[in-house]
Parts: C-alpha cells; structure tokens; sequence
C-alpha cells in the first residue's frame, strides 16, 4: 500500500516540474523577443522613424523662388492675392553697387490680418483706410521676423529703413538668403503690409540704363526710371523723383530710344495711331488730342 502512494506521488512531482519548466521557458522566450525589439528600436535610423509632417520645419539651407517664397508669406497671414510682377532697387554690398531686383509683389490691409484683430481701428464715416495702432505694428514686424528666421534668412541692415517724418511712421525691413532678397514695408495706414522678393536682374539693368540715359543723363540720384513693358521697338514705363512723376512712351529708331509722349495723363491717340504704338502698351488714348 506504501509503495503505491509513493509511486503516484512521485509521479505527481515529475508532472509538475515539467510544466514548471515549459511555463518558465515559454516566458524566457517572450522576455527575449521583447527585449530583441526594443533593442531593434534603439538602432533604428533616425531617417527610418516616422516623424508627423507638421513637426517638420522648412530647411534653412533649401532654396525657394521669391515666388514659392511669397506664396508662403501669403499662407503665413492665411490671405490669396495675386502677384504683380515689378523691380525694386537693392544696395548690393557683394556686386557693390545699386543694382534692379526683378521679382513678385503684393499687399495686405490691417482687417486681413488675424494677429492684429485687437489693435484695428475701423475706419469713420466716409473713410476707407484702416489702421493699426498701439503694439500693432510690433506684432505685424515680430510675425514677419520670425517667418524670414525659419526661412533662414537673415536681415539687411543695408537696405532697411524708417521715415521718422511719416505719420503711417513707414518702415523697410529687408532680409536676404543667398540669391533672393525680399523687401517688406510696414504701416500704421492700409495697406499695413507690401511684400516683395525678387532676384538680381542684369538684362533689365543693362535696358534700363539706356533709358536712364535719356531721362536722367546727369546722373541725378533722386531720379528714378523705371521702364512698364517692353514689346520690340516699343517701350513704356515711368520717370519720378523731387516730388513728381510721369508716364513715358518710346519708340526706338535707328538703335536709339526716343519718347513719343511723356505725361500724367492718357497719351493722344493721333501720337500712338502716327508711331503705330501696340496697344496692349497703352490700353487707352485720349482722341481729342
């Protein structure tokens, strides 16, 4: 009788200590899968981990078009407006001198921008400016700031300025990133805001000089020239400075420029009919003259 109690209880032991044993290996063998992955994580490429899109900022070393990059400026203040292609003069200290930036522009009044919601001052009756006062118009230059420093650009002491007499107390701020440079003016008064980022443009510079040559052959620096549209021997743009401006037509003969008309008014249609003048240069004429 002894002896089978001692035969079923030893079997017993024995059963128990292999599931003991198939428990405690099973477990082994998960610990080491667990551990073989967090270690897999660990050497993982920092380029193979997926990184939300929005986490990721624009690189400081990528190039943009002043195009993308206006584009951008526009989905900064959550506004679409359309470019308008024009020039703007750059003191450049690298070429060293004066030279013509060719690029896109456009502008933005206070009630479009979201930030300065608390500093808008409606408009009275009658008027249609609106304008921005207290910490406003440090707002407005701290937004544009931070967007040109995660675009990588840096400021350009050179060509930023403030007219001190101006009552919309207007300000330059320029900025620079390699080829691009950008010139952003500010305001109390709408519009508050103009952009414009450009490229140097030594086609429109070497044209422009042969028009500087007409309208200011002295030299004058308070004279500007700027020149609309060009369509083969025909010519239009604008002469300004010391307080005064004009429109211009021209019409090259024999290698050299010459204005038919210049005015602030509609030029006469017998001038632009006499010269054969396209008129997608002109769009309207006065017929009386």
């Amino acid at each position: 009788m002894n002896q089978k109690n001692v035969l079923p209880r030893s079997l017993g032991i024995h059963v128990n200590l292999s599931l003991v044993t198939k428990i405690s290996g099973l477990l082994a063998i998960i610990a080491l899968v667990i551990i073989g992955y967090m270690v897999g994580i660990n050497r993982r490429p920092a380029n193979d981990i997926q990184v939300p899109q929005t986490q990721i900022s624009p690189s400081p070393t990528q190039v943009l078009s002043s195009q993308q990059l206006l584009t951008l400026f526009q989905d900064e203040f959550s506004v679409s407006k359309t470019l308008i292609t024009m020039h703007r003069d750059w003191q450049s200290q690298r070429i060293g001198r004066t030279i013509p930036l060719t690029g896109g522009y456009f502008s933005i009044n206070a009630a479009e921008i979201v930030a300065l919601k608390e500093h808008t001052v409606i408009p009275q009756a009658g008027g249609t400016s609106y304008e921005i006062r207290g910490s406003g118009l440090t707002i407005l230059k701290d937004k544009i700031g931070a967007f040109f420093t995660r675009q990588g650009f840096v400021k350009n002491t050179q060509n930023s300025n403030r007219d001190e007499a101006s009552y919309s107390l207007d300000e330059t701020l320029a900025f620079e990133k390699r080829d691009v440079s950008c010139l952003v003016s500010v305001r109390t008064l709408d519009p508050v805001a103009t952009f414009f980022c450009g490229t140097y443009d030594p086609a429109y510079e070497a044209l422009r000089s042969e028009f500087i040559a007409v309208f200011n052959p002295s030299g004058d620096p308070e004279v500007v020239v700027e020149i609309s549209a060009v369509e083969g021997n025909y010519a239009t743009g604008g002469v300004g400075g010391r307080g005064g401006g004009s429109q211009w037509y021209a019409v090259k003969e024999t290698g050299k420029w010459k204005v038919v008309f210049q005015g602030q008014i509609n030029p006469p249609c017998s001038i632009m009919k006499q010269y054969q003048f396209p008129i997608s240069l002109y769009k309207e004429c006065d017929p009386t003259l």
